[in-house]
Formats: structure tokens, sequence, C-alpha cells
């Protein structure tokens, strides 16, 4: 009985000594997991699981120097490898590859020894950040990349959208090998297009052309995998694998104009105050000064201050 319970003790001793390491990787990037802990021996067994369920799939799983896709989730498929493929020194860390927001959450990695009599045990937990992109800004009337990079796999359907869009339509549809306009926005229509329409290495990037202050907002990237029959979303239930903020720059004039009208009327009556009988100002001088002129109003305020300008120069000299 005590060797039991002491056994216990030192089993859930073990266990809670793995320690849970934070690591945090820039969306698109790669990232090392770690996990190495058997350096003299020979591992039959590699399974890392990840933020989905195990019934889902794993991370990777790797057993008798083979890798088995068939227990790989699918979105990990083609985009996880050994760094080292001969595991030694007890080797077992993978390298992640293109790291998208539904990679973040929680990673263990589980080792088997090839000795008779061995277990799989518990070598590393691993807590992943994926860091998303703060906001693209821009001017009005540029052009901006809209990035997003899918694993490499037959990509089906590629979905951008706006959640802040009154209605469901896209900003931009890709599905049955071409471009879908019937469900895309207006305001988007001739304005998008793909990066790469190869879409080579699950590149699904957008071009926005001639961006407006309209074009504000939260943009989410969805890639699907599967057909879908043509409703109005083409795949409600994935989460999306990138999602930028764009916000668009109000452009500011700041105009200073001196002076802009001078006028100094004759003396038609040859007197020293000539010229300005019912209005008293000698010499007849009129200056219209414009101050700072800002945004939108600067063409406006230019054009009426030339406008009142030119009246007042072709009234005064009938006044003399």
């Amino acid at each position: 009985m005590k060797t039991f319970v002491s056994a216990l003790i030192v089993s859930v001793f073990l266990f809670t000594c793995v320690a849970t390491a934070e690591i945090k990787v820039k969306l698109g990037e790669d990232v090392l997991l770690p996990c190495q802990e058997f350096r003299d021996a020979d591992i039959e067994l590699v399974k890392w699981t990840g933020p989905y369920h195990e019934s889902e799939g794993y991370v990777f799983y790797y057993v008798k120097k083979d890798l088995n896709e068939e227990h790989q989730h699918p979105s990990f498929r083609g985009r996880v490898e050994l760094r080292d493929p001969e595991m030694k020194n007890g080797d077992a860390s993978v390298i992640l590859k293109n790291v998208n927001i539904n990679d973040a959450g929680r990673y263990e990695c589980y080792v088997r020894k090839s000795s008779i009599g061995s277990s799989t045990e518990l070598i590393n937990i691993i807590s992943l950040k994926v860091e998303v992109p703060i906001t693209i800004t821009a001017d009005p009337g540029q052009t901006v990349t809209l990035t997003c990079r899918a694993p490499n796999t037959n990509i089906i359907v590629v979905e951008w959208t706006r959640p802040d869009l009154e209605t469901e339509e896209y900003v931009f549809l890709y599905r049955d090998e071409r471009p879908d306009p019937e469900n895309q926005h207006p305001s988007f229509q001739n304005r998008v297009e793909l990066v790469d329409r190869q879409m080579k290495d699950g590149d699904v990037s957008l071009t926005l052309k001639n961006v407006t202050r309209e074009d504000r907002g939260r943009y989410e990237c969805r890639v699907v995998q599967r057909k879908t029959n043509r409703g109005k979303r083409a795949n409600l239930d994935t989460e999306p694998i990138n999602i930028i903020n764009l916000d668009v720059e109000v452009i500011t004039y700041l105009t200073l104009i001196p002076h802009t009208c001078f006028y100094s009327a004759a003396h038609t009556d040859g007197s020293e105050d000539g010229g300005h009988k019912a209005g008293g100002n000698k010499g007849g001088h009129f200056v219209l000064t414009a101050g700072l002129i800002v945004g939108v109003f600067a063409v406006a305020g230019i054009i009426v201050g030339v406008m009142i300008c030119r009246k007042r120069h072709s009234q005064l000299p009938g006044q003399a």
C-alpha cells in the first residue's frame, strides 16, 4: 500500500512539474514548438495535441519513424515538421509553419521511448499566442494589400468579409474556380482582386484599389477546403485566418493666403480724399485676407474669396 501511494505521489509530482511555456508569434510566421527530454533514448512515438480536440486529429503524429497524416488534423497537414527528422538527443520539437489565428491555444507534447514497457509521457506544454497585425493606415486614393495566407492545400473557397457592413455581401468571394461578383458588395466591385490569381503557396491576399473613408473597418479572411452550396455565406462556421483593421486618413489642407485682394482707388477728383465719399475710406484701400482653410473647404473658400474680390474691384471706380 505504501509503495502504491509513493508511486502515485511521484507520478503526480512529475506531472505537475511540467510547466507551461508561453510563446508569441506573429501572424504568418513560422514558430518552433520545443520538446526534448530523453537525450539518450530512441523515440518510438511523438504526438502533439493542439487547440482542437484529439478526436478531430492531432497537430503532429509520428510513430515508428513514420508521419501518420491519417491522425493529423486537416488544418495542420503540410505545415508541421520535426526540427530534426532523426530526433537526435531525443529532440521531438516541431516547426509550425505559416501560423494563423486559429493556431492560438494550448499545445502538449507526448513522447514514448522504444524500450519495452515504456509509457507515453507528457514532456512539454506550450501556450501559443498569435499576434495579429495592428491597423493598416492609408490615404484616400491609395492601393492597399490585405495580406492572408492559407495552408498550402487545395483551396476551394476564399472569402473576404467586413462584419460592419449592413448586408451579408462580401468584400470578395472566390469559389467554383473563379471570383463570384454576384454576392459582392457594390462598393467593392471592380476595386478588389487577388494578388496572385493562382493562389500559389496559399497566398489569398487581396488588393483594394482607390481606398476611401468608407473603406475603413475590420476585414476578415477565410478559406474553405471543402465544397459548399451556393448560399449567401460560403461558410458560416469557419474562423478567420487573418484579421486586418484598415484606417483611411483624412487629408488636411492648411492654406495661408495673405492679402489675396488689394486695391487702391484713383483720385478721380484730384482731391486728397477723393474716390470714396460714401464710404469715407481714404485711398480706397480694400483688403481681403483669408486665414487658414481646412480640409475639403479649402477649394471652396478660395473660390468664394476670389469672386468677392473681383466683384468689389469692378464696383469701386463707379462709386467715386
